[in-house]
């Protein structure tokens, strides 16, 4: 076999053009036939792929070092590993041959599927320095120590990125592993202050020393080679005598040389404070007073966008946050701030001009770039000089730009003859980050945005650029189109980005400018070299255009949309058409051409709108407006669905009115009817909700300022007042449901600009429903006019994720009512029956505004064929005699609200004692099992069909898992009634977990969350699309971009489930 093996082996050397070595094809045989490698495993992964020849014979060259190193390569997963970064690049295949016995930690990682959390990476490195203080001799030196110190961060960094790398080439997502790669900076950074302050003796320091990250640093988007840009703050206390000020500094200086020193074993990260106040010519360290005086006094524009990514990321994290807290009125302006983009188009202009000179000098010091993959790596050409201390601070921090030459060289200077512009000169040799169309301006045309309108719209005051994109799509400054555009080329330059600097082992940020190098290239991104060129081209363009359209061509108004509308002459052309002009051939293709898919469908709509009597598309002259119409039909072809956002524009009008006022309102909110365009095109419930209700439309244009999160007394308080403005309860209960829509809303243009935490969106949602039961509750109870002098003792016991405050949107209630007849409050079955027929007719009636919430009562004792309310003595007495395991089950997240004090403590009492303190049944383990299967069954799930909450893998078995645990362990979780909750108080008794890593299902278990509660807003049920723009929508609303971004998604969703039913089979399948 190995024969076989080794003679196919050859073959596919020789196809692939390399010299056949044939003393290393016999040597790896034999290493085959001894058990050292499986072959096998090693065909597999380079048969049948067009592999360059001198890339494969690099890789077999790392396979047979390997194996001369005593590395055991018997396993698939040790082969996979060491053939996907062997052929990365030279990074990877140094690292490997330096450090062998990474290769199995990668291969059997626990975080090689999912991002390893901060916590998890400080308690890996805390670890190893532990190691090495106990293996270093007792009279150790300072050297001794910081050299020691040295070594272990760097064997951290290197072990981190290789994982880090390895998981993007196995498909990543970009946002994750960026991500990560700043969070080894950060722990890095941590564990060098903390180790410093030690050896130098003063580790009491750390408490009055704050590390700023800034830069991509701060915005948790570093990449392998990133310089890692600081600002030192110390408190003042530590800065008030010389003394105390020059133990601060030496700290200081002592954490940027254990991480900038360059060793054998190189560096952790470039470190560069040029951006601290007053730059190189500043103090290494200043007081926090001192920091804070200079941005209010002397802060420049410059440095406010600097600011924006400002994070504490080392040492005192308190005082880093009172820090930026005290800069808030210097950052966030309190006014629309267009100043922000002239200042931002002036430092990209001469970035450009920068680029130009440095790309000439270095074509004409290095005539050829480099070919090989593993060739010796050239030392970058020094760009031309700065004009001034100022400008040369710029480029260097924005375009990379070295300093400038030192005063006895003459300043190079650019050729007479400019470069051809990026433009012209195609992908080949163009940098990815200040090229035009680059990275860097898209973090520039983010950063714009943000200066000019994150003082007057919180949600936009965050520091990662696919993030920050993803908030101003859902504040309706971008445009669905144009997010996906400069998202898309964000992720792809990226990917980019990392595999040129792991390739060549530097920071380089610059494309193979030959044609060997390039489809090398795009042989490691999965592509061929003229698909690589096109989708290069095609972001390129798409940036640039819209970055022009910012800075070239924006209006510097309030009342129009700060990025220009494109304005494309084929929506120009439509709207000229005579209205009966558009079902014909020529209007039929036209609309087609505009992105509609049904386009008889939208020419009858835009019919509809030309017959109103008012508004832009009105084929009355003295009322249409082109420009408006214009703008309107761009934000609706670039929605979702434009056919969907067409339709529900008609049905506004229709429902709102057509009336001047309505269309002055959609003119005067650009950015709002920007939004409101994207949610009738890709969300029918929220569409469905604005348009037929205009004042949610009217809390929409606002929302921009409200609350992020609202807790319950705040909800009650402001629904309390509304409701206390009318008498008749009718129009109480109207108030109410409006009440509920505008919250609704709210919460969910929160969550799906990724606002809040997944948790934070339940608890708003299920404590948003508790307010409207009350409040409906107490309309009810005073319908006959009279007053209660006290609470009647009916409660609502709320069961579920109703219980559990996880509610998602569009869930049902979960509830059953149980009522006393004796003590405070006493009522009579009958009257607690009239009472909550009344209650569940109001919450589920169904009225053409809409209605509250379906209601679900089935839990309640007895189940359907049970009385509707029970009294406290029944539903105690039947779970004690004859409630099923289920039922008990189900107790763990039994909630009572409403009603009086007393019958509340009496029910959550008992609901502890049923549940948790009696015995449980002996096979516990086969009856949940049993009562999960029963549910699949009866979910009846398509075959290759996947299922959020009911698919093995899904929520459904987290939610059990964690209330079995629950079950065995009644001491440690009986008050956590949420998933996330209970599993966060269990993995603190590791003794009751079974080996099972809890917070990571916690995690799996938030991201399933977050993917039922975007299918939800999408008005989609629980299943997974199986393919198409519903998927490949979905994908990126889970924050995958890119031409992979579906492929991503499915890799994400497959390891989350894998992992969750792997923990299933460990407690079930003993």
């Amino acid at each position: 076999m190995a024969s076989q093996h080794c003679e196919r082996l050859g073959e596919v050397v020789r196809e692939s053009g390399a010299s056949l070595d044939a003393e290393l094809i016999a040597k790896l045989g034999r290493a085959g036939d001894q058990g050292h490698l499986d072959l096998d495993a090693l065909l597999r992964r380079i048969d049948g792929l067009s592999w360059p020849g001198e890339l494969l014979t690099d890789v077999l060259r790392l396979v047979e070092s390997l194996l001369d190193q005593q590395v055991d390569l018997s396993m698939p997963g040790e082969v996979d590993v060491a053939l996907s970064l062997g052929s990365a690049g030279r990074y990877p295949w140094r690292a490997l041959g330096r450090q062998p016995e990474l290769l199995g930690w990668l291969a059997a990682g626990r975080w090689r599927d999912e991002p390893m959390p901060p916590q998890a990476m400080a308690e890996d490195l805390s670890a190893y320095l532990d190691a090495v203080a106990a293996r270093q001799a007792e009279g150790a030196t300072r050297e001794e120590r910081f050299a020691a110190l040295h070594r272990a961060l760097r064997w951290f960094k290197h072990r981190q990125l290789l994982r880090i790398f390895l998981r993007e080439i196995e498909g990543a997502s970009v946002r994750h592993t960026t991500s990560e790669v700043a969070e080894v900076a950060s722990v890095c950074l941590d564990a060098a202050l903390r180790s410093a302050a030690a050896i130098v003796g003063a580790p009491a320091l750390t408490d009055h020393f704050c590390v700023l990250g800034m830069g991509k640093l701060g915005g948790r988007e570093l990449n392998y080679s990133s310089d890692i840009d600081l600002i030192f703050v110390a408190s003042d206390q530590a800065m008030a005598t010389s003394e105390s000020r020059s133990n601060v500094e030496a700290l200081a200086r002592e954490v940027v040389r254990a991480m900038d020193a360059i060793t054998e074993q190189g560096q952790v990260f470039r470190v560069d404070l040029r951006l601290r106040p007053d730059g190189s010519q500043g103090p290494i360290v200043q007081g926090a007073s001192a920091t804070i005086d200079y941005y209010l006094s002397w802060g420049r524009g410059w440095e406010r966008g600097a600011m924006l990514k400002a994070r504490p990321v080392a040492g005192s994290i308190a005082l880093g946050d009172e820090v930026l807290q005290a800069l808030e009125p210097f950052i966030f302006r309190r006014y629309l701030d267009f100043t922000a983009i002239d200042e931002l188009r002036r430092m990209k202009a001469m970035i450009d001009d920068q680029a130009r000179a440095t790309r000439a000098i270095s074509r004409a010091r290095t005539p050829q770039g480099e070919s090989s993959p593993h060739a010796p790596s050239s030392s970058s050409a020094t760009p031309a000089a700065a004009s001034s201390p100022l400008q040369q601070r710029l480029l260097a921090k924005l375009g990379r730009a070295a300093p400038s030459a030192p005063p006895s060289s003459p300043t190079p200077r650019a050729p007479t003859r400019v470069p051809p512009n990026d433009e012209e000169q195609g992908p080949h040799g163009w940098d990815v980050k200040i090229g035009r169309g680059g990275i860097r301006e898209i973090e520039f045309f983010v950063q714009a945005l943000q200066l000019v309108h994150c003082g007057t719209r919180p949600t936009l005051r965050v520091r990662t650029t696919l993030e920050t994109l993803d908030r101003l799509l859902y504040a309706g400054l971008l445009g669905a189109e144009e997010h996906r555009a400069l998202a898309d080329a964000y992720d792809l330059y990226r990917r980019l980005e990392h595999r040129v600097q792991m390739a060549g082992d530097r920071q380089s940020h610059r494309l193979p400018e030959d044609a060997a190098g390039f489809a090398l290239l795009a042989w490691r991104m999965g592509e061929s070299a003229e698909s690589l060129e096109r989708r290069v081209e095609v972001c390129r363009q798409a940036v640039r255009e819209i970055f022009e359209r910012l800075f070239e061509q924006s209006p510097r108004s309030s009342e129009q949309a700060t990025v220009a509308d494109s304005s494309a002459e084929e929506l120009a052309a439509l709207l000229a058409m005579d209205p009966d002009e558009l079902l014909q051939d020529a209007g039929v293709r036209a609309l087609r051409e505009a992105g509609f898919v049904r386009p008889r469908q939208a020419a009858g709509q835009l019919q509809v709108l030309s017959q109103k009597r008012y508004g832009p598309f009105s084929a009355r002259r003295a009322v249409g407006d082109p420009a408006q119409a214009r703008y309107l039909l761009s934000a609706i072809c670039s929605a979702p669905d434009p056919e969907q956002a067409l339709g529900y524009l008609v049905r506004f009008t229709t429902e709102v009115g057509d009336t001047p006022g309505t269309w002055r309102m959609l003119r005067e909110n650009p950015h709002a009817v920007r939004l409101l365009m994207h949610l009738f095109g890709s969300s029918a419930p929220l569409a469905r909700m604005l348009a037929t209700e205009p004042d949610v439309f009217v809390k929409m244009i606002a929302s921009s300022t409200a609350a992020i999160e609202r807790d319950q007394a705040s909800m009650a308080r402001a629904l309390a007042a509304r409701v206390g403005e009318v008498d008749d309860p009718a129009h109480k209960l109207g108030r109410v449901r409006r009440f509920h829509q505008e919250e609704s809303l709210r919460i969910a243009l929160h969550e799906v600009a990724g606002v809040v935490p997944v948790d934070v969106t339940c608890t708003q949602l299920s404590e948003l429903a508790e307010v409207v039961l009350g409040q409906v509750d107490a309309i009810l109870a005073t319908d006959d006019g009279s007053v209660e002098a006290q609470p009647r003792a009916l409660c609502v016991v709320a069961m579920g994720k109703f219980g559990g405050r996880e509610l998602g949107f569009g869930s049902d209630l979960d509830f059953i009512f149980v009522y006393d007849d004796e003590g405070p409050g006493a009522i009579e079955h009958q009257e607690a029956t009239r009472r909550a027929r009344r209650m569940v007719r109001a919450l589920s009636a169904a009225t053409e505004a809409g209605g509250f919430y379906e209601v679900d009562l089935r839990l309640r004792p007895s189940g359907s064929q049970g009385t509707l309310v029970t009294s406290f003595e029944a539903w105690r007495a039947y779970h004690l005699e004859r409630a099923a395991f289920w039922e008990r089950q189900a107790l763990v997240k039994a909630r009572a609200i409403g009603g009086t004090p007393e019958l509340r403590e009496r029910l959550e009492y008992e609901r502890q004692r049923l549940a948790y303190d009696r015995p449980l049944p002996d096979d516990l383990d086969r009856q949940i099992d049993a009562m999960r299967q029963r549910m699949i069954d009866a979910a009846e799930i398509p075959r290759g069909e996947i299922d959020i909450k009911q698919s093995r893998g899904g929520l459904i078995d987290v939610e059990f898992l964690a209330q079995y645990f629950q079950l065995r362990a009644p001491q440690t979780a009986r008050q956590a009634r949420s998933t996330t909750a209970a599993l966060g108080a269990l993995s603190r008794a590791p003794e009751i977990s079974a080996g099972l890593d809890l917070e990571g299902l916690a995690r799996d278990y938030l991201w399933l969350r977050r993917l039922e509660l975007r299918q939800a807003i999408a008005g989609a049920s629980t299943r997974v699309p199986r393919g198409g723009s519903q998927l490949a929508a979905l994908a990126r609303q889970m924050g995958h971009q890119g031409r992979d971004n579906v492929a991503q998604f499915h890799d994400e969703l497959a390891t989350t489930r894998q992992r969750i039913s792997l923990a299933w089979s460990q407690i079930f399948a003993r």
